[in-house]
């Protein structure tokens, strides 16, 4: 079975308070082609059969969206430390989708990040969560989530 190319998430927007810092406001908005749910969903045998991917994958999407927003790039911020996620309707498998997250708070170990999955139109709301993302050193949730100067003024 072929399993043609399959993209990244497309960040569409990155909305920074201040450069090399993490704070609350901060967002990102993505764009996804469904082509790899499309695909995942219509094998036989299903790849991944232990998580649904009508659940796994949009949950990927709003996390990739979670760690944009939290700056992966100049944080390090880069896991997906917990996920308290709400579906509101089925996710078409054959239609674009956004996912949307802000910065929410910035904890000392994580910071937590509000996500939607979303049609392009804005509505209907396929999926909200709220995410706590981190960085990870050493195989540990960081204390220091971020470093010097960002970590002072992030946490004043």
């Amino acid at each position: 079975m072929a399993c043609g190319p399959f993209n990244r998430p497309n960040v569409t927007s990155c909305l920074r308070r201040e450069a090399g810092t993490v704070r609350p406001g901060d967002e990102a908005t993505l764009s996804w082609d469904p082509a790899l749910l499309h695909f995942l969903i219509s094998g036989n045998p299903r790849p991944g059969a232990g998580t649904h991917p009508m659940s796994g994958v949009p949950l990927g999407v709003m996390t990739e969206a979670a760690l944009v927003a939290g700056g992966r790039e100049e944080t390090g911020i880069d896991v997906l430390a917990y996920a308290n996620v709400t579906f509101r309707t089925p996710v078409p498998a054959d239609r674009a989708w956004l996912a949307w997250a802000r910065v929410e708070e910035v904890k000392e170990r994580h910071v937590v990040v509000r996500a939607e999955l979303r049609s392009p139109a804005g509505q209907p709301v396929y999926a909200e969560a709220i995410l706590g993302v981190a960085r990870v050193v050493e195989g540990k949730t960081s204390s220091r989530l971020l470093s010097g100067k960002a970590l002072e003024s992030a946490t004043m």
